[in-house]
C-alpha cells in the first residue's frame, strides 16, 4: 500500500519546521496544478474502451489530468452538452460535431476515437433476409445519425431502398437491442457485445457495416472552444493520454486486463469483453483514440451530409472544423 499523504510528510528527527512548510507547499501546488475534464460520451461502452484504459492505467494522471466521464444516451446530446459548455470534451459521432460547428457553436473536432464502424443488423429470428424487412420496423441512432447513413448503405447493397421501411429511433445501442428484443421493432444496428446477445438468442444477422464501408469515420473527439483557450495543454495532454492508452490497448499481452478494465466500467461480464476485444482490436483494428482525423475521412462525410442537405457545397477548408494542431503536440510528448 502507497503511503498516505500525511505519512509520506512525517517529520524527520530534527527537520526544521520551515523545511517542513516547503515541502508541504509544493505538494500543495502539485495537487492544485491537476486539471479537471468533464468528458461526455453516449454512453459507456467499448467505444471509449482507451478512456478507460487511460484512467486505469494512470495515464490520465501522468499528464496532471482528473477525468470525469458521463454518459448523455446520445451523439447529438453529447455535442449539444458541449457546446452548451457543460462538457469540457465530448466524443460522438462524426456528423453531430460537424454540424455543431457549422452551426455556430464553439467546438472543435482534435482527435479520433474509432475509425471502423464496427455494428452489425439483427433482425427478429423470423426475418431471414433484408429484402423481408420492406414495410417493417427498423430502429437507429436518430434522423441524421450516422447509423442512418450506415444501415441504407448496407440494405441499398441488397436492393432494399431507403424509404422502403420505417424508422423507429433510439441514441444508445443498448435501447435498440431492449425494442429489438421487445418485439417492438423488426431490426436494429447494434455495436457488440449486444451482437453477441443478439446472436445467442437466435436473431437474424443481416449484415456487417464494415463489409461495405470498412474505411469510414464513426466517432471522434472534440473540445469547447471556449473552454480550451485557457486549457490547451490539457488538451494535448489528454490526446496524448489516449494515444498511451490506444497502444496498451494493441499490445495482446494485455487482452486479459483490458477485458477487465472494460468489464468494470461498462458493466459487461468478461467472456463479452474479451469478445469485444477479438472484434474491436484484432480484427477490425478499429480503436484509433488520441490519433489524427484523417482528411479522407473529412470528405467522405461531408459528402454524406451534403446528400441529406445538412450542409451546402462547396465544402469548407477541412480547419474549419478540426484543429489539427493538438495531435500533433500530443505526438511530440510520446517522443
Amino acid at each position: 500500500m502507497k503511503p498516505s499523504f500525511r505519512n509520506a510528510f512525517r517529520p524527520a528527527s530534527g527537520l526544521a519546521p520551515l523545511a517542513i512548510l516547503a515541502v508541504l507547499a509544493v505538494g500543495a501546488t502539485a495537487a492544485r496544478a491537476e486539471t479537471k475534464i468533464v468528458h461526455g460520451t453516449v454512453f459507456l461502452s467499448s467505444t471509449d474502451w482507451a478512456e478507460f484504459v487511460a484512467d486505469a492505467k494512470g495515464f490520465f494522471k501522468e499528464q496532471g489530468l482528473d477525468v470525469d466521464t458521463i454518459p448523455t444516451q446520445s451523439s447529438a446530446k453529447a455535442v449539444q452538452q458541449l457546446a452548451a459548455g457543460s462538457l469540457n470534451i465530448a466524443s460522438s459521432g462524426m456528423p453531430d460535431h460537424l454540424r455543431g460547428v457549422e452551426q455556430g457553436g464553439p467546438i472543435k473536432l482534435f482527435a479520433n476515437q474509432i475509425g471502423t464502424p464496427p455494428y452489425t443488423v439483427y433482425a427478429k429470428s423470423s426475418i431471414k433476409s433484408v429484402a423481408e424487412l420492406k414495410g417493417k420496423k427498423v430502429i437507429i441512432g436518430g434522423s441524421k445519425d450516422i447509423t442512418r447513413y450506415y444501415i441504407e448503405t448496407l440494405f441499398s447493397k441488397d436492393g432494399l431502398a431507403p424509404g422502403s421501411y420505417d424508422y423507429l429511433y433510439a441514441g444508445a445501442t443498448s435501447n435498440r437491442f431492449a425494442a429489438l428484443v421487445s418485439g417492438g421493432v423488426d431490426a436494429a444496428i447494434l455495436l457488440p457485445p449486444f451482437t453477441f446477445k443478439a446472436q445467442q438468442q437466435g436473431m437474424t444477422n443481416l449484415g456487417n457495416v464494415q463489409t461495405v464501408l470498412s474505411d469510414f469515420p464513426f466517432t471522434v473527439y472534440a473540445y469547447n472552444t471556449d473552454w480550451a483557450k485557457t486549457h490547451r495543454d490539457a488538451v494535448v495532454g489528454y490526446s496524448a493520454a489516449l494515444m498511451k492508452a490506444t497502444k496498451w490497448l494493441y499490445d495482446q499481452k494485455n487482452r486479459q486486463e483490458a477485458a477487465e478494465i472494460l468489464g468494470k466500467v461498462a458493466k459487461f461480464s468478461i467472456p463479452d469483453s474479451l469478445a469485444n476485444y477479438d472484434v474491436y482490436i484484432k480484427e477490425l483494428k478499429a480503436v484509433a483514440s488520441g490519433g489524427p482525423i484523417s482528411e479522407e475521412s473529412y470528405k467522405k462525410m461531408m459528402e454524406v451530409l451534403i446528400g441529406w442537405g445538412d450542409m451546402k457545397a462547396p465544402m469548407p477548408p477541412f480547419s474549419h472544423f478540426y484543429d489539427a494542431s493538438i495531435v500533433a503536440d500530443a505526438k511530440k510528448m510520446m517522443k
